[in-house]
């Protein structure tokens, strides 16, 4: 009788076996990808669901964070040049906080306070790196 492993269940395969059913197929990497782009283009759950096939929003909901997972969304740099606009005005214009929500669509001035100030950390972080 041949020794079995330790991790052995008998209606289960080890976890990196090729014929392992919890492996996702390309069509489901595919699938949760485009559903990723689908939320990220302004769709709701149910209208992911309803396109791709998933009977509820909490399919389509687990879709999008798997292709967030497997591809990050690589767009910080909008953002980072928010803060970086936010910073410039309140240093080169002396703009108040409040001024720099309303300019740049912040939802309060305490917003724009914490973006003001990440950009200040980013650029003392390079000036003490570099």
């Amino acid at each position: 009788m041949s020794e079995t492993p330790h991790n052995y269940h008998p209606h289960r395969p080890l976890f990196n076996r090729p014929q392992n059913p919890a492996l996702p197929t390309p069509a489901e990497l595919a699938r949760d990808l485009e559903a990723a782009e689908l939320h990220a283009a302004g769709c709701t759950y149910q209208q992911i669901a309803d396109r791709l096939g998933w009977k509820t929003r909490s399919g389509a909901y687990r879709a999008v964070w798997r292709g967030w997972d497997r591809n990050p969304p690589c767009a910080p740099a909008p953002a980072q040049e928010r803060q970086e606009d936010a910073l410039m005005m309140r240093v080169q214009e002396g703009s108040t906080y409040q001024e720099i929500a309303e300019a740049l669509g912040y939802a309060s001035r305490g917003n724009a306070w914490r973006a003001v100030r990440r950009a200040l950390d980013r650029a003392n972080a390079r000036d003490t790196a570099g």
